[in-house]
């Protein structure tokens, strides 16, 4: 029995280990016509916020239509972001707070696009 709203997206979480293959699993699932790859998340913060890197739409991480929109209602300073970087950077191998951290970024995807 499924009770999944229609309202509702699907999510598709990967995780992998290094060089498992996830990152071109996501690559190639993100091609797929209304399907939104979100990258990298445990690198959000400081190559997408702060160093304003490339997303994988291709825009710049401020241009994106999600990442831009998700900065915009965060509304942090950079002092705040370099703060929450190196918070990330200690607990990165610590697998309840990368969840909480991913599962909170997913949804701001959500609220953001409105799906």
């Amino acid at each position: 029995m499924n009770n999944a709203s229609p309202d509702l997206p699907k999510v598709l979480y990967i995780m992998g280990t290094a060089r498992s293959g996830s990152t071109i699993l996501e690559i190639l699932l993100s091609k797929g016509k209304g399907v939104f790859g979100a990258g990298e998340l445990t690198s959000l913060i400081q190559d997408g916020f702060i160093e304003n890197k490339q997303c994988s739409c291709g825009s710049s991480c401020a241009d994106c239509d999600v990442w831009g929109r998700v900065s915009e209602i965060l509304k942090l300073d950079k002092q705040e972001l370099e703060e929450w970087a190196v918070l990330q950077k200690k607990w990165t191998g610590t697998m309840g707070f990368l969840n909480s951290y991913s599962l909170w970024c997913l949804e701001k995807i959500l609220c953001v696009t409105g799906s």
